[in-house]
């Protein structure tokens, strides 16, 4: 009887919280609806099954280094099991690979959720701005990446705990705050090599800033800590940590012949298949690889929940007359096919600002809704763009009132404004996709955030 008054106060206690997170429960069912619907419908996003092969992998499988199979390159393999140890444990006890390692991401989406809600709770009572997070949270392709097993979510969370991390030791100084930033950092590091390196430039411009305007803010000499946490321990921790073949990658990646190609790429997503090499002539499939995909998946009866979902709603007939409509046959030359791609972003280059400038309103605003050629998943994607000119607005509006008003900012969205205008521009120069653009351009979502967080009046930066 004892057992059971505890089971039931604990049941009680649960319906309790979440009455009271509603927000918790609105965002989690999202993403377990996201996650479980989709099955192992990759269509969406293919590199997910690279991901999947390296958790499986991940606990003694055929590969010495299984993260080489996917964009986990870079990561070294105790860090990749001690963060994927709660996929392991579900997939042990019965539930599929595949919804193992989604739910194991949702766990840490959940989390940079989470932290991002308390510091809204801490700086005043009103919920509005936190529901407001949620709604930019589940924003189509927001929703998606970190719903799936990609590594979106660790950028995220990476991005959250320098920040919320920076937030708390401007306040306190206290170094506890520093581990969070440590930790932020490390495994950003080891996740997008390229976006910690964007972190360190930050930092060093921050600290440059700080130590030129001593009067910017009467605690510098703490702030001299972040150099340490956020660029020299991570970097350390990595060289004596990571294997060899890690390290190497990233000094190939860092090497200016390696940014160089990137930037030389074609935004080449339009499917094509020669048909002769002699007239050299080709197959083109001017609506995209998604919707040709779509049509194979429909195809055919699959024993799925959503290919269900989809029978049962009477949705997949009308799924397959929408992306049939935009898969069309047509003969084009080779000289022809890269001028007629929708998807290809034009390389801007360093000696024509006009060029650069395109490339940044492309990045920040696109990809704009009626207006374009897309295909069929793209187009309807295109939409979300008007959620993103809502929150680059209200940053704007924040920025500026904010500055006439008060005549400060605070460490992290000082940090956070400088990130984004490097972010903005490196991407600029070397997006050559409407979809990667589209995808990247999610990383933006929390140092924006960061920006709209409330804040307090006892401690600023001019």
């Amino acid at each position: 009887m004892n057992s059971f008054a505890k089971l039931t106060n604990l049941i009680e206690a649960c319906g309790k919280y979440f009455r009271n997170e509603k927000a918790i429960v609105i965002f989690i069912f999202a993403h377990l609806f996201v996650a479980t619907v989709l099955g192992r419908f990759y269509i969406l996003a293919p590199d997910e099954i690279g991901y999947l092969n390296t958790f499986n992998n991940l606990y003694g499988g055929r590969f010495d280094y299984p993260q080489t199979v996917s964009g986990w390159s870079t990561s070294p393999t105790y860090l990749l099991r001690i963060i994927f140890f709660p996929a392991k444990i579900l997939n042990i006890v019965g539930v599929s690979d595949i919804l193992s390692l989604r739910y194991c991401t949702i766990f840490y989406s959940l989390l940079a959720f989470r932290m991002l809600q308390l510091e809204v709770r801490n700086s005043q009572k009103s919920r509005k701005v936190e529901w407001m997070f949620l709604f930019f949270f589940l924003i189509p392709t927001v929703l998606l990446w970190s719903s799936i097993g990609l590594r979106e979510t660790f950028i995220y969370l990476s991005l959250v705990l320098i920040l919320c991390g920076m937030r708390r030791f401007e306040k306190s100084h206290a170094k506890v705050h520093l581990v969070l930033m440590f930790i932020g950092s490390f495994v950003l590091f080891c996740t997008k090599f390229y976006l910690w390196v964007w972190i360190a430039s930050t930092t060093f411009l921050i600290l440059v800033l700080l130590t030129i305007k001593k009067s910017y803010y009467l605690g510098i000499r703490p702030l001299r800590n972040l150099g340490g946490t956020l660029i020299i321990l991570p970097l350390l921790l990595f060289l004596l940590t990571a294997p060899s073949h890690a390290i190497s990658y990233v000094k190939e990646a860092a090497s200016l012949n390696k940014i160089q190609n990137a930037a030389e790429r074609s935004g080449d997503s339009i499917s094509t298949v020669t048909q002769s090499e002699q007239n050299k002539t080709a197959i083109q499939f001017s609506g995209n690889s998604t919707a040709i995909a779509i049509q194979d998946y429909l195809s055919s009866p699959r024993d799925s929940l959503l290919f269900k979902l989809l029978e049962v709603t009477g949705l997949s007939e009308k799924l397959s007359e929408t992306t049939n409509s935009f898969v069309v046959n047509q003969e084009k030359s080779n000289t022809e096919l890269n001028d007629s791609n929708p998807y290809a972003l034009d390389t801007p280059t360093m000696t024509n600002p006009l060029s650069l400038f395109k490339s940044i309103a492309h990045f920040l605003l696109g990809p704009f809704p009626m207006f374009n050629n897309y295909g069929f998943i793209m187009s309807s994607l295109s939409w979300e763009s008007i959620i993103w000119w809502a929150l680059f607005g209200m940053v704007l509006y924040r920025l500026f009132f904010q500055l006439r008003r008060q005549k400060m900012l605070y460490l992290p969205q000082l940090f956070s404004l400088v990130f984004i205008i490097i972010f903005v521009i490196l991407s600029a120069l070397v997006e050559v996709n409407v979809g990667t653009a589209l995808r990247h351009k999610s990383v933006l979502l929390i140092p924006l955030l960061a920006i709209l967080l409330p804040t307090e009046k006892d401690r600023y930066i001019h």
